[in-house]
């Protein structure tokens, strides 16, 4: 495969990606597609560019299996990277940030003062999440708890 085709196959995916995450959202998919995309072809060309300019004194050989790590750098860094820029979309660190939450207070209950009631041993599961109100008749209620 050609040096300069593997980023344009990165850009592709990752619009995919960006869309498609945006659409589950509800937002914008286009943009967030567009914008994914962009930032995807940006980034791994200056890996690929990087690599070529510090591989040029090498053999075409050399070279070759230099970039297979170039393509492993780029779909990491624009994975890892696409993935921090896509939180508000997915949300998937809100769940970790509610276990890390539990695990620490668990672990670690603050002592009652003296005189104070003893707090309950554990949190009901119901106690932890957000109590949302019924929608009205006729409107929609999205995910994220808005009303249409």
């Amino acid at each position: 495969m050609s040096l300069t085709t593997i980023p344009w196959i990165i850009t592709i995916i990752t619009t995919l990606w960006f869309g498609f995450m945006a659409l589950r959202a509800e937002r914008n998919w286009v943009l967030w597609g567009l914008g994914g995309g962009l930032f995807a072809l940006v980034t791994s060309t200056i890996v690929f560019g990087l690599g070529h300019a510090s591989s040029i004194p090498f053999s075409e050989h050399e070279r070759s299996t230099l970039q297979v790590k170039w393509s492993i750098i780029s779909f990491l860094l624009v994975g890892i990277i696409g993935w921090l820029l896509t939180l508000s979309l997915h949300r998937q660190h809100l769940l970790l940030l509610r276990l890390f939450r539990l695990e620490s207070t668990s672990l670690n209950p603050a002592p009652a003062a003296a005189g104070e009631p003893q707090p309950k041993s554990t949190a009901t599961a119901k106690s932890m999440q957000e109590t949302v109100p019924a929608p009205k008749p006729g409107t929609e209620q999205r995910r994220d708890g808005k009303v249409r």
